[in-house]
């Protein structure tokens, strides 16, 4: 997780535990790089996908001060907006959940997970636009 702000680059986050196949390509982050960054909208740091269910990891943060969490991740099951607002009221901070995308248009033609819906918009869960 790469932050930026203003006046550019502030630093990094390397993910703890790689899960599932990560660990084919990915080693194991040593908890160096655990920021929380003191920004005009206040203190922000942030998880990656499953060290958002890590309560140490959590409470390091919460330790630091963090006011905006920011949890990035794949996991759009109905358990993960209980997590996030758990993490709302353990942490007394906001959070921002966001889960990665992609349009048809980003998968080859004949790709099995191309789907077509008559455009490329971004579709949500609830198939909101």
């Amino acid at each position: 997780m790469f932050y930026y702000g203003p006046d550019g680059y502030m630093g990094k986050h390397r993910k703890l535990m790689p899960t599932a196949l990560e660990r084919c390509i990915w080693g194991n982050g040593d908890g160096s790089t655990m920021p929380v960054f003191d920004t005009p909208l206040g203190k922000i740091g942030g998880a990656i996908c499953w060290e958002n269910y890590m309560p140490m990891y959590r409470v390091t943060l919460y330790n630091k001060g963090v006011e905006l969490y920011l949890a990035c991740t794949v996991d759009d099951r109905d358990t993960w907006l209980s997590t996030m607002r758990t993490i709302a009221l353990e942490g007394r901070c906001f959070v921002i959940s966001s889960a990665q995308f992609m349009t048809s248009s980003a998968y080859p033609e004949g790709h099995p997970m191309r789907v077509k819906h008559g455009d490329d918009k971004v579709r949500t869960t609830d198939d909101s636009k």
